[in-house]
């Protein structure tokens, strides 16, 4: 009978760790263990084509494809696929983020588009970037809170009124771009 119980005891060990190192390949795999590159740049101007109308990130991938195929359809070159958010995402919860974001893509040059889509050109502005090689089902829950903690260590806090950029290079590669100015300590916090 002991033998027998020793027998189910390894078998539950065993099983218990091919469960465990499935998960951890699982999460690696994901991209869970990736670090995430922060860093504060001179963003150039740049023009990007969104949809018009803001809607929920579920909403995001058939955004873009639409704008993609716009672009292309009117002879225009397409460079990356993105998400412009128009508020501070970081004060935000996920239901405000979901509904104001927009699908587009950056162009190189100014285009007049149809009214079902705005063309928008941002300044050249300090931004707080933050990039990770993720799957972005959950890239936003792991690159959002690595920024938010940097920025309040390096002393700044998100423009209002700015555009935010989710710049998605590859289908698992993704960098947030959030317009910054340094902490005023003598005035209230803006959020």
């Amino acid at each position: 009978m002991l033998q027998l119980l020793e027998k189910i005891v390894i078998i539950v060990v065993v099983l218990a760790l091919i469960f465990v190192i499935a998960v951890l390949l699982t999460a690696w795999w994901w991209g869970v263990f990736a670090p995430v590159q922060v860093s504060s740049i001179e963003r150039e101007p740049c023009f990007m084509v969104t949809v018009l109308e803001p809607d929920s990130p579920t909403h995001l991938p058939a955004q873009i494809e639409a704008v993609r195929l716009y672009l292309v359809k009117k002879g225009w070159q397409p460079l990356l696929p993105l998400g412009a958010f128009y508020h501070d995402p970081l004060s935000a919860d996920e239901v405000i983020r979901a509904a104001e974001a927009s699908g587009g893509w950056l162009v190189k040059d100014s285009v007049a588009v149809d009214s079902a889509y705005i063309l928008l050109r941002t300044e050249r502005q300090l931004v707080a970037t933050a990039a990770v090689k993720i799957n972005p089902i959950i890239a936003r829950y792991k690159l959002y809170p690595v920024l938010k903690s940097w920025l309040e260590r390096q002393g700044y806090q998100p423009a209002r009124d700015q555009l935010v950029l989710e710049i998605y290079h590859t289908p698992d590669s993704m960098e947030v771009q959030i317009p910054v100015t340094k902490m005023d300590y003598n005035s209230p916090d803006p959020r």
